[in-house]
């Protein structure tokens, strides 16, 4: 899985929900990388919920390292096979949270 399949999976039925078409190039891309850090953080601690302590050690001391964000997606996504699932679990949330929170909004605004 790499950067591109990520935002792909992201932008789908959101980009026009959530104003990103609206936003400049860096807007964007900066919303992404933020959320796409969010998201990683949710995906490995409740992935990390489910290793052994010894793939737990091997995890930390890899992110330790401070690789570049595809090449740890890759490596992520290659060795732990729960990954990908919990990933697109944690981006399900994310989308049924912020339209329910848009729901809100938009009903607050209608009074």
């Amino acid at each position: 899985m790499d950067q591109i399949e990520i935002q792909q999976l992201l932008d789908t039925d959101m980009t026009k929900v959530y104003g990103i078409d609206d936003m400049e190039p860096q807007e964007r891309e900066a919303f992404f990388t933020s959320l796409g850090m969010t998201l990683l953080d949710a995906t490995l601690l409740r992935m990390a919920g489910k290793l052994s302590p010894q793939q737990v050690e091997a995890l930390e001391q890899y992110m330790e390292t401070n690789p570049e964000p595809l090449a740890a997606l890759q490596h992520l996504d290659e060795h732990y096979p729960l990954f990908r699932q919990i990933l697109q679990e944690e981006v399900v949330a994310f989308k049924e949270e912020a339209a329910a929170v848009l729901g809100l909004a938009a009903a607050d605004e209608a009074k």
